[in-house]
């Protein structure tokens, strides 16, 4: 498990897990999906987490909503390295918080634009998206069978790629 980001930052070996995943290649990139287990234990805290490897790494990039639908927030922790950003998008700055390794690579991560972003809200305005160096991890809290919420975030997966122009 990846010990970098804010995703799986807080996992641990043997107390944490990755399960019923799915693994292939999309225009000769990997693709994967999994439901990822905070604390397999308890399996309170879990999460459907689509990833795909690309060509360029972004350092680190995490785009999260400020709250659930319940009004709660995604687990998220403070990460040393990361610096805070704003938009001029009002809009978009009151539903996600940006959080960056580095400004220059921000602004050129293909993801972060008005109609893929409005997109990823309609859809579902759970979505966070994390970069930990050339991975994008995009999840959100399982909220039913996991086969429907696969069907949706793999749907999810193929436009950001299209966005990605992979």
């Amino acid at each position: 498990m990846p010990q970098r980001g804010e995703l799986f930052g807080t996992g641990k070996f043997g107390k944490s897990d990755i399960n019923t995943h799915l693994v292939g290649t999309y225009r000769d990139h990997l693709i994967q999906l999994y439901m990822y287990y905070y604390d397999m234990y308890s399996y309170k805290f879990h999460l459907i987490v689509s990833q795909i490897n690309l060509p360029k790494d972004y350092g680190g990039i995490i785009i999260k909503p400020k709250k659930t639908l319940t009004s709660r927030n995604l687990k998220h922790k403070k990460i040393d390295g990361y610096t805070k950003f704003e938009f001029e998008w009002p809009d978009f700055n009151k539903r996600y918080e940006v959080y960056a390794t580095d400004a220059d690579k921000l602004a050129t991560f293909k993801l972060l634009n008005r109609a893929f972003m409005s997109y990823l809200y309609d859809t579902d305005a759970n979505i966070a998206i994390e970069v930990t160096d050339n991975v994008v991890y995009l999840y959100w809290e399982l909220q039913s069978f996991p086969m429907f919420d696969y069907r949706i975030m793999m749907k999810i997966l193929l436009k950001a790629c299209r966005e990605l122009k992979l």
